[in-house]
């Protein structure tokens, strides 16, 4: 190394050194400034909440899995997040026709697995009096989608060919992550995008779940971290190389990750600060049976341990579409 390019380095070395105690040197998506680590931005809105709750049937369970959220801000504008499995279209589509009115401002998608997109697929198939203005999703990449197959014949291909197509409806493919979007005065703040780097995971995980898209969702009286089916991997990177958005995990509520079981890890939950949880869980998943290899048990013991009692959890098999104003 010859003595400018020495000089170079330790100019940009003590640039980033004095950024470093007030700035969260990252590339925001708007432009390559430093974030400033102010406080969380304002929201002067409200939104309430529905988990909505699974009514597909799987064997002798009246349920099935699926994660589904609708936010209703106080000028009426309606937001969906994921929608649930394809046979939960029916029950979708009559709270988003009879109790929304029928129009979808904004349609977030976490990542595009059958029990997360499968509803929004059938209803842009067949809208049958349901208008959605919007779609938000972060885009996976061929080498991402080919690692599950089926997922992405059934899918990710037919989402992909109609939000590709569509004239109606404004499709943002998030690549990028800070972005803040603010809608009625509730706001939005990407935290996570598609992970395409995670294709090999160290526990067999799923790479689709690895690239959910992670948002933190608040108004002027709460907070809601949504983590999809963020798994190990996932939850690490945002922790550890995100770090700067550390300040936004700490929220209200928390929507567990993977319907409460194999998600993030417990050193995640145990890292920031929740007051009650969310878990988009059917009832075969909520009580496993004898010898099942799902981890629900393992994680109810994890939020207990953090002293969040039984009486703040909001699961979805039992407390059906579950309402917050």
């Amino acid at each position: 190394m010859n003595r400018l390019e020495f000089l170079k380095q330790l100019a940009a070395g003590l640039v980033y050194a004095g950024l470093a105690t007030s700035y969260s040197c990252s590339k925001n998506e708007e432009d390559d400034k430093p974030v400033p680590q102010s406080e969380i931005e304002a929201a002067t809105g409200h939104f309430s909440l529905m988990q909505v709750s699974s009514t597909t049937p799987k064997g002798s369970y009246k349920d099935n899995i699926g994660n589904c959220y609708i936010l209703q801000t106080s000028g009426g504008k309606v937001i969906v997040m994921d929608g649930g499995a394809p046979g939960d279209a029916a029950h979708l589509r009559d709270l988003i026709i009879n109790r929304y009115g029928g129009t979808v401002d904004q349609w977030w998608v976490s990542h595009p697995h059958g029990d997360h997109v499968g509803a929004l697929l059938e209803i842009l198939k067949a809208p049958k009096g349901i208008v959605i203005k919007e779609i938000y999703h972060s885009r996976f990449t061929n080498a991402l989608m080919a690692k599950e197959s089926g997922s992405m014949n059934n899918y990710v291909k037919p989402l992909y060919a109609i939000l590709d197509n569509t004239t109606d409806i404004k499709v943002t493919d998030i690549q990028s992550v800070g972005g803040l979007f603010s809608i009625d005065g509730v706001n939005i703040k990407v935290l996570g995008i598609s992970n395409p780097e995670l294709l090999m995971t160290e526990n067999d995980t799923s790479p689709y779940n690895n690239s959910s898209m992670i948002l933190r969702v608040w108004d002027k009286d709460k907070s809601i971290l949504f983590l999809g089916d963020a798994q190990e991997e996932c939850g690490d990177k945002l922790l550890n190389n995100n770090s700067r958005f550390f300040k936004y995990l700490n929220v209200d509520y928390v929507q567990m990750a993977h319907h409460g079981q194999q998600g993030v890890k417990e050193s995640f939950y145990k890292s920031i600060s929740f007051k009650y949880c969310l878990w988009p869980t059917p009832s075969w998943v909520w009580n496993p049976a004898k010898g099942s290899s799902l981890q629900t048990e393992r994680t109810k013991k994890w939020i207990s341990d953090k002293g969040i009692g039984s009486d703040k959890w909001i699961v979805s098999c039992l407390k059906i579409d579950w309402y917050l104003e």
